[in-house]
This record gives C-alpha cells, sequence and structure tokens, in this order.
C-alpha cells in the first residue's frame, strides 16, 4: 500500500466536514519536515558586499538575515580582518533562494538567508579554496 492509498483510507474514514482540514494538514507535512541547510564557506563583507561561497563550489550568494543573527557576524568579522573584502571561514544554517532581481544582490548567483551560525573564524590553509572572483580586489 502506498502513501496515496492509505490517505484515500484515512479520509474515508473522516467525516466530510472534517476533510478538508485533514487534506490541508496532510499536504502541508512536507514543509513542515523542511529542514535547513548546512553549509561551511567562506564570508566576505564590505560597502556593497555581502558574499558566502559555501565551500565545495564556485557558487556565490548574497548573504542577509535578521540583525540579532547578522549584527554579531559583522562584529566578529571587523575583528578578525585586516584589510577590505578579506574572507573569514564561517559555518551556518540557511536557505538558498534564486537570484535577486534588483539592487547589488542581483550580481550574485543566489541569496542565502542565514539562520544560524556556529563558526566564525579566521581562514586557514585547511578550509576550502576560494576561486577568484572578477568584481573587486580581495
Amino acid at each position: 500500500m502506498n502513501v496515496l492509498s492509505s490517505i484515500a483510507i484515512v479520509l474515508r474514514s473522516v467525516s466530510p466536514i472534517g476533510r478538508p482540514l485533514l487534506l490541508a494538514a496532510v499536504l502541508c507535512l512536507p514543509a513542515c519536515a523542511h529542514t535547513l541547510d548546512a553549509r561551511p564557506g567562506r564570508l566576505i563583507w564590505g560597502h556593497e558586499v555581502r558574499e558566502f561561497t559555501p565551500c565545495g563550489t564556485e557558487q556565490t550568494l548574497w548573504f542577509r538575515g535578521e540583525g540579532e543573527i547578522l549584527d554579531p557576524l559583522i562584529a566578529q568579522y571587523q575583528v578578525l580582518t585586516d584589510t577590505p573584502y578579506e574572507a573569514i571561514y564561517v559555518e551556518v544554517t540557511g536557505e538558498v533562494g534564486p537570484r535577486a532581481t534588483d539592487g547589488f544582490a542581483a550580481d550574485y548567483d543566489g541569496v542565502f538567508t542565514i539562520q544560524t551560525v556556529s563558526v566564525v573564524r579566521a581562514t586557514t590553509d585547511e578550509d576550502c579554496r576560494m576561486p577568484q572572483q572578477p568584481g573587486y580586489d580581495r
């Protein structure tokens, strides 16, 4: 018996008034089970730049997030870096969205919304390598 057959059996056993509510709840289950992507990578912050490059990709993402997440992250970035647009290593969770249609974010492959930050430190030789991207000096 597959999942759809099981759902049909349950729907038949529920009163006609409760069926739409039960069906809506079942259809919402995949969305409720969504998990955030855990991503190690390199992060660069500066004037008109909010770049996150996940390890193992050449994809550059514009990062965003709530102030309570980004404010401490940017404060740590400023402590860890000596020069503008210097990369740091981070481990974050969040969601990748499509490319923005306007503003500076439109110059990136997509938008990454940071939800949590677990590691922020200076980069080391053991970290993932970040390919040189055109557009500004690093």
